[in-house]
This record gives structure tokens, sequence and C-alpha cells, in this order.
């Protein structure tokens, strides 16, 4: 089955791309474009008829189809866990299609975005807070014994957020990094505690 998915994919491929001449050799860029563009043309009406959303445009298409993936799969291991659905695999997949797919076509653009901002906003504290995370295990692996040793990593990485804080050039930016540098002063200071 594999291959003969991937013999269709390669087809396609080569239907696609433009017959090369002696003169003319399009870039990588150009071509995977088209391809992206047709696959686009095909399946944006496809999806924009399954999820709605007619009335502000396909602006969240695709949002919208990886929030339907998300509650899809989740909907289908919650369904392994009823007792009924457990040995009823292909109504566990149809039921956890169309409850995930009548939530997706009904949501307004409101709700939406605000489903949408709360992924950003984990996005953003767990790229944020990251490096701060690896930055505590590795000083506190390195340097375990050693209490002066953590205190000028912990200097260090202050120096380092004062000065990104003092240069971000937006406002989230400069939210970001005067926070961390406020957890590292803390860290600094209650470094016996740790």
């Amino acid at each position: 089955m594999r291959k003969g998915v991937l013999f269709k994919a390669a087809v396609s491929l080569l239907s696609v791309l433009p017959f090369v001449s002696a003169y003319y050799f399009p870039n990588v860029r150009t071509m995977m474009q088209d391809v992206i563009d047709i696959y686009v043309d095909t399946f944006e009406p496809v999806l924009q008829a399954l999820f709605g959303g007619f009335g502000w445009s396909s602006m969240y298409l695709f949002e919208r189809l990886l929030l339907f993936i998300l509650l899809a799969v989740i909907i289908y291991l919650a369904l392994d866990r009823i007792t009924i659905f457990q040995y009823q695999k292909k109504i566990r997949i149809i039921v956890a299609i169309i409850i995930p797919l009548i939530g997706i076509r009904f949501v307004n653009y409101e709700w939406l975005n605000a489903v949408l901002m709360q992924y950003q906003l984990l996005a953003i504290v767990l790229t944020a807070i990251l490096p701060f995370i690896l930055y505590f295990m590795f000083l506190y692996s390195i340097a375990e014994e050693h209490g002066i040793l953590r205190k000028v990593g912990w200097a260090l990485f202050l120096g380092v957020y004062a000065g990104l804080w003092s240069s971000a050039g937006s406002e989230a930016n400069s939210t970001i990094y005067f926070w961390t540098m406020i957890a590292a002063l803390v860290c600094l200071i209650g470094d016996n505690f740790i």
C-alpha cells in the first residue's frame, strides 16, 4: 500500500513539473511553490465545505484543519475508555470524525481567535521559559557543590538578559526578557535555598 501511495505521489509530482529545455532550469523553490499551489487549489474548496467559514473567508482554514485533527485524536482516545466503544473500532472512528467536524464547522470567528490565542500564548511561554529551565538544570548539575560558581553563573545569565531587555525591539520581547531577568535575580538571591 505504501509503495502505491509513494508511486502516485511521484507521478503527480512529475506531472506538475514544467518541461525543462536546454536553456531553462527552474529552481527548486519555484517547483515546490507550484506543487504546493496545486494542492492548495485542490483541497481548499473541500476543506472550506467541510469546516465552514464562508462568512469570514478561509483565513483560518489550515488552523481549523489542525484543530480538527487534534480534537479527532483526543475524542478517539477518550472513546477507547468507554466500554461500549472499546471493541467497535469503526464506530469509534466515525464518532471521532463527526463530533469535531460539527464543532469546527460551527465555531465562530471570535471563539476560534480565542482558542488560537491560547495556543500562541502556550508557545510563547514554553519557548520563553525553556532557555531558563535548561540553564537552571545545567548550572545546578555542573556546580552542584559550588555556590560561588552558581552565583557567578546566575550573574552572567542576569547580565545577558538585562542586555536583551534593554535592547529589545518590541514590547512583547521586552516583557519576556524582563521577567526572565527577574527569575534569574530570584535564583541569584535565593541560591542557598534552592
